[in-house]
């Protein structure tokens, strides 16, 4: 029986000869994709993740216990750190017990996974701890070490994902803020403390990322290489797929089946979150007693949520113009042409404030039992803490029905690798003439390729050929022509084994494939009889030829440089830090 892997969505599957075919140091210009291409806007992530998963695979560890190990540490790492944000605010066990639950198991979350975003579920995961480095020192102004501390945690932050990094630091600065409002310091005393909170922990992350900052800097050019799809307005407008109602209430637009483009019905049972997490603005802590939710991070989680939810909905009315015009005037704002990444900000506030308000409703009755003064006040507001808590565990257990019902898709249904695809893999692994693989009209998970044997699919060499005319093109001179300029061997038809890249109406339709096979088979395309499953056709006419463009070069010795003094400041801050345990504060 073959290994079963989490093998769907945006993390990439991995062959043995890949992994090994890793460099220790950046790559910046990527030959085994299309006619090649600069990763120099994603670097903070694609090296970190590359170096790790190189260093795991030369100890004997397979791809198919790595991506275990992964996720596995996306789902520790979340549990832990939402656990340690809501310790840090409430007194209560049944809060900070009851946060990691809703932190990890909202449809934002669950579709991370399921849709096998790595990156930003693990910079997810590690947000609320991030954020609490930063609360605690705006709390209690501690000394420069936690500062530090503060630096390596944000730096980590942006090495999974620099767009909720992003959002984390804004929040922090927005709770700063609030409390130097709120208890009125001095307007100089103020930038003065605005300044050491966040620019010490700013300059400790810039250095241990100079790996992609120098590159990116001295080679200015490469930001220009950010294809229109990025920056336009109209992809902001198709990405825009929450309204406001979903984005309120915690819930995904796409859940559950997590269909990109295909938003569903708002579920009513979602609008109780809501309303639960914003009572809490009812049952204000006036007292500001040590280790309890004061009135300050009430408001403030309140304010959060609200943000978010505005924000998530991209260009949705109401006012969806004003995110349009941040998007087009703010430089910067372009990363978050997914406004989705907002859900962030929702999901942490409402983690929060509902084991709160749970928490606050708990304490009227309770308290009123006791006021009775009966023998059974006492075992009444037992009863009630029971029934209340195991209320809402059971009203969240059926929002999130879907997970017991297998009505989820993507990587909560992990996949074999089909046995045809690892006869695919060997046969290009032993063929030692470069050439290129063009998969139509899209690749699949399994699909091997190399610098030897770059992969390329239908918008790559044909830009703007819809699903429609590809059967009529295939046929055309054009086609052959195509194939021979770009060092086209082998034209492969995927199985589609998730049943996502033939579909009519969201819907799987198997005659898209079959009319597409038949329609290669018609060509002066030789059939590879050998395979079955996939269609694999042979163009016996290619040159295949290669270019890197001449600053990649610079950009790639400077990216070495900065990996040495990546290395360097990471290895001075651990030993500031070792050296000064001592002198930390609480």
């Amino acid at each position: 029986m073959g290994a079963w892997y989490f093998a769907s969505g945006d993390l990439d599957f991995f062959w043995p000869e890949q992994i090994q075919a890793l460099s220790w140091f950046p790559n910046l210009w990527r030959t085994d994709i299309g006619l090649g291409k600069s990763v120099i806007q994603s670097l903070w992530l694609d090296y970190p993740f590359r170096l790790f998963l190189k260093a795991l695979f030369s100890l004997g560890i397979s791809w198919f216990f790595i991506e275990k190990i992964l996720w596995l540490g996306v789902l520790s790492l979340g549990i832990y750190a939402s656990y340690r944000l809501a310790k840090y605010l409430f007194s209560r066990a049944r809060c900070f017990l009851l946060t990691p639950i809703l932190y990890i198991g909202n449809t934002y979350a669950l579709l991370l996974f399921g849709g096998g975003q790595l990156g930003v579920a693990f910079a997810y995961s590690v947000s609320p701890l991030v954020l609490l480095t930063f609360i605690q020192y705006i709390d209690n102004y501690n000394d420069v070490r936690s500062l530090i501390k503060n630096g390596l945690w944000f730096a980590l932050l942006i090495c999974f994902d620099i767009r909720l990094a992003f959002l984390i630091l804004c929040t922090a600065v927005f709770y700063f803020l609030m409390k130097m409002f709120t208890y009125r310091r001095a307007f100089p005393r103020f930038w003065i403390r605005l300044t050491r909170i966040f620019f010490i922990p700013l300059v400790v992350a810039a250095s241990i990322h100079p790996y992609w900052i120098l590159p990116t800097v001295i080679q200015l050019q490469s930001i220009s290489q950010i294809g229109e799809q990025f920056t336009n307005s109209g992809m902001l407008r198709f990405l825009s797929v929450a309204d406001f109602s979903h984005a309120i209430s915690l819930l995904h637009p796409n859940w559950p089946e997590n269909l990109f483009g295909k938003v569903y019905f708002l579920h009513p049972e979602f609008l109780v979150l809501p309303i639960v997490a914003f009572s809490s603005l009812l049952f204000i802590d006036k007292t500001h007693r040590t280790n309890t939710m004061n009135k300050t991070k009430i408001f403030f989680f309140a304010l959060l949520a609200l943000f978010g939810a505005f924000f998530a909905k991209g260009v949705q009315e109401p006012f969806g113009g004003l995110y349009l015009w941040l998007f087009t005037h703010v430089p910067g704002f372009v990363m978050f042409r997914d406004p989705t990444k907002f859900y962030l900000l929702i999901a942490l506030s409402f983690s929060v404030l509902i084991p709160y308000s749970l928490t606050k409703i708990y304490d009227v009755v309770y308290s009123r039992c006791q006021t009775s003064k009966t023998y059974y006040s006492k075992r009444i507001g037992t009863i009630v803490t029971v029934i209340l808590y195991t209320s809402f565990f059971i009203f969240w257990s059926g929002t999130m029905r879907q997970i017991f019902v297998g009505g989820l898709s993507g990587n909560f249904k992990p996949q074999q690798v089909p046995n045809e695809y690892v006869r695919l893999k060997n046969m290009l692994v032993s063929d030692a003439q470069s050439s290129r693989t063009l998969w139509l009209p899209t690749m699949e998970k399994f699909a091997y390729y190399s610098t030897l044997h770059p992969y390329v699919t239908k918008d790559t060499i044909f830009p703007g050929l819809s699903d429609t005319n590809l059967l009529d093109f295939v046929s055309s001179q054009s086609f052959y022509d195509a194939l021979s300029d770009y060092g086209v061997r082998y034209v492969i038809v995927p199985i589609d084994t998730e049943k996502r890249i033939f579909l009519s109406d969201y819907t799987f339709d198997p005659l898209i494939r079959e009319r597409l096979i038949s329609a290669l088979s018609q060509t002066r395309l030789q059939k590879i009889p050998e395979y079955s499953d996939i269609a694999v056709f042979e163009n016996p006419f290619f040159m295949f030829h290669l270019e890197i463009p001449s600053y990649v070069g610079q950009q790639e010795y400077w990216s070495k440089i900065g990996v040495i003094l990546s290395i360097a400041c990471g290895i001075i801050c651990m030993i500031f830090l070792f050296f000064n345990r001592e002198n930390y504060g609480k």
